[in-house]
């Protein structure tokens, strides 16, 4: 044969695989050329729609900002909102609420009690007392009575009542609008208790007559203490006109209660002028 030069292209090792294809090689370059181009399509379509809808929602400040200044004056000036209507010189809430009605008004009593030695009443049957009395109120008077009952009880429910003048009320809390003084001692000569005391209104300045009443068995105490308050207490009316010759009366805290409760005829104090002006109380 001679020297004849060979000259062959690939491997050395596997001639056949080095001048064959493999098959199938090409087409799935292909195949991943166009799934990468067509995912880099949706991308760039999909961010497009989106900078469209962007854009629609919220114009650039550029556009804003770019407007002439004639179309600005030939935009209506903006209608200013009318202002709540009040009353001149009453504030906005104050305006809106209206008074409540007198007969629906309850009474703030501060109740100064002051026990006598000679009852021989101890803390434990003071409490005692004092609690069922407080739940006959609720259960017999109800609303219209809002008592608080003082800690440190006035030296005037311990001293001479029946001299008592209403000057001597002038320091008490101006925020209740009756003051009780109310004393406990001993019957005498017979066992039981004498509950004593008198009625302050504020309103119309006016000390009450002395008041007495007593509970001949000492488990009476409560009902007789809550009797002796109604004897006390001294309600007030406002006069609203007259009808046949007779006033019409309008009486603080009566609605909710029965009337008979809060208006004793022999006791009733009327304000022609109204329940906050002390000078035109009297009683009736």
């Amino acid at each position: 044969m001679g020297n004849q030069t060979v000259d062959r292209q690939g491997p050395l090792d596997n001639p056949v695989s080095g001048s064959r294809p493999t098959p199938g090689t090409g087409r799935s370059r292909r195949r991943r050329t166009c799934a990468a181009g067509f995912c880099l399509c949706l991308a760039i379509a999909l961010a497009w729609v989106t900078r469209r809808a962007v854009s629609r929602e919220d114009p650039p400040a550029s556009t804003q900002s770019k407007a002439s200044p004639a179309a600005a004056r030939r935009q209506p000036p903006a209608k200013a909102q009318p202002a709540a209507h009040s009353t001149p010189g009453i504030p906005a809430a104050a305006a809106s609420a209206a008074p409540e009605a007198i007969d629906r008004q309850p009474y703030r009593i501060e109740l100064h009690l002051s026990f006598d030695p000679s009852a021989r009443i101890d803390h434990a049957r003071r409490a005692a007392l004092l609690k069922q009395w407080q739940a006959q109120v609720r259960r017999f008077v109800g609303p219209p009575w809002i008592i608080t009952i003082a800690v440190t009880p006035s030296p005037l429910a311990s001293g001479n009542l029946e001299t008592l003048e209403a000057e001597a009320f002038s320091k008490f809390d101006p925020t209740f609008d009756k003051i009780w003084l109310m004393r406990i001692s001993a019957a005498s000569p017979a066992s039981g208790l004498v509950f004593t005391g008198r009625e302050y209104d504020k309103a119309t300045r006016r000390l009450g007559p002395l008041q007495e009443h007593t509970a001949f068995v000492l488990a009476d105490a409560p009902r007789a203490m809550l009797q002796f308050a109604l004897e006390l207490f001294s309600p007030t009316a406002l006069i609203t006109g007259q009808e046949g010759g007779r006033a019409l009366l309008l009486v603080r805290g009566g609605s909710g209660t029965e009337r008979e409760v809060l208006t004793p005829p022999e006791r009733l104090i009327l304000t022609p002028l109204g329940p906050e002006d002390g000078r035109s109380g009297q009683e009736r």
